[in-house]
């Protein structure tokens, strides 16, 4: 068992494994059981794991290369002959969708393993073997463009890669701390795990070796941390294990909390099931300009994201048509977490001289122009659960009325 990808309320685990009870029977040309995802869950303790999805495991070999902040995308291995590349899969609702392949812009045969994601989902840190590198396997990111298709690899550079391998990047929401496993950089042996700081200019420190108890003379690798940074989940090859690869977590007594605001929350309506599917949260950083769109689960409507210091503006939309905005400033340096309920109740009504479609704003209530004149009173109630939250918070609503 290894690679481990952790949700974001740690309630869920999810990995590779070999079973002795294969899912879809598959056995490779070597005799040996291929490789699945499943998923464990915790409920007092951590449950029997079962199969992650039918959509996700298949007759070829699939296995986990890494989870957005969210939980809502996944990324994963799939085999292709000698070679394997990355796919995505999106949550929708409870059902993981179809794996699709993501293009980085590399040739067919360039292997790809691993992938992570920042917060804001406009980075994409993965590994390959692709020419151009520090030799074997290199950690590359690429940027997401306007046109939302992946730019050209940017080798991470020789603070990151060896002349050896370098494997499962991770990217901490915090947006500050990328961490990853090499046989490379005088390793207490085989792969440690490491960690790389970005300073205020977006440049990486030296590397740092985690160290032991987590580094060891085996394989230590697939680390992946909590939002807090506070307990790890990492694979290592241990004689006190179970055999092969073993999935352990760490814990980090003396860590200070993450100076950052989780920002978590729910679109709730009245409509029809893809309401929430149409719903984004678009959030501009007031400070550096910087926008960043986020979707809420198309089924349960609800949403999370990682805010560091600063101004944020947060806009929800629906069909891009916006139907709230609050302000946020996370003006302290310690780690909070936010909760923000917003209640979307969709209302026909008849449109005087307003076209059908057209969506309008009357006492708070976003408002739907129909064919049938409908007369209906209800109070609009948007909801701010704050639990002890120092982060300032001011909330507006702008008229939509024509």
């Amino acid at each position: 068992e290894y690679s481990p990808l952790i949700t974001p309320d740690e309630s869920a685990i999810l990995f590779t494994s070999r079973k002795s009870e294969p899912i879809t029977g598959k056995i490779s040309i070597q005799s040996q059981l291929m490789e699945d995802i499943f998923i464990s869950r915790k409920t007092d303790g951590w449950q029997q794991a079962v199969s992650l999805s039918e959509n996700i495991n298949t007759t070829f070999q699939e296995a986990t290369a890494g989870l957005s902040f969210d939980g809502q995308t996944l990324f994963i291995y799939k085999s292709k002959g000698k070679t394997g590349t990355l796919y995505q899969s999106e949550l929708q609702g409870s059902v993981w969708g179809t794996p699709e392949i993501i293009d980085l812009n590399q040739k067919d045969d360039d292997l790809q393993t691993h992938a992570s994601i920042s917060n804001e989902r406009d980075v994409l840190y993965f590994v390959s073997d692709m020419p151009g590198g520090y030799g074997g396997k290199d950690i590359w990111m690429c940027r997401l463009l306007p046109n939302r298709a992946w730019g050209l690899p940017i080798n991470l550079g020789p603070d990151v890669n060896s002349e050896f391998d370098e494997e499962a990047p991770f990217a901490h929401p915090d947006g500050k701390y990328l961490f990853f496993s090499s046989q490379g950089h005088k390793t207490m042996g085989g792969f440690d795990v490491f960690f790389v700081e970005k300073n205020a200019d977006n440049v990486w420190s030296s590397r740092m070796n985690l160290g032991y108890p987590l580094n060891t003379v085996d394989d230590d690798i697939y680390y992946v941390s909590s939002i807090d940074g506070k307990r790890s989940y990492f694979s290592s090859n241990r004689s006190q294990g179970f055999g092969g690869q073993d999935i352990y977590t760490a814990t980090f007594e003396y860590t200070e909390d993450k100076p950052l605001t989780i920002f978590s929350g729910c679109i709730k309506h009245q409509g029809n099931k893809d309401i929430a599917s149409k719903v984004t949260i678009n959030v501009k950083n007031l400070d550096s300009s910087e926008e960043f769109v986020f979707k809420p689960n198309t089924e349960t409507g609800k949403y999370i994201m990682a805010l560091n210091f600063g101004n944020y503006r947060v806009s929800y939309r629906f069909e891009q048509k916006e139907f709230f905005t609050e302000d946020i400033a996370v003006t302290e340096w310690i780690f909070n977490v936010l909760t923000k309920d917003v209640e979307l109740n969709m209302v026909e009504v008849f449109h005087d001289c307003i076209e059908p479609g057209v969506f309008i704003e009357r006492n708070n209530i976003l408002e739907k122009a129909g064919e049938n004149k409908t007369n209906i009173t209800k109070n609009s109630s948007d909801k701010t659960k704050n639990n002890n939250i120092k982060a300032k918070t001011k909330s507006k609503t702008k008229s939509k009325s024509k």
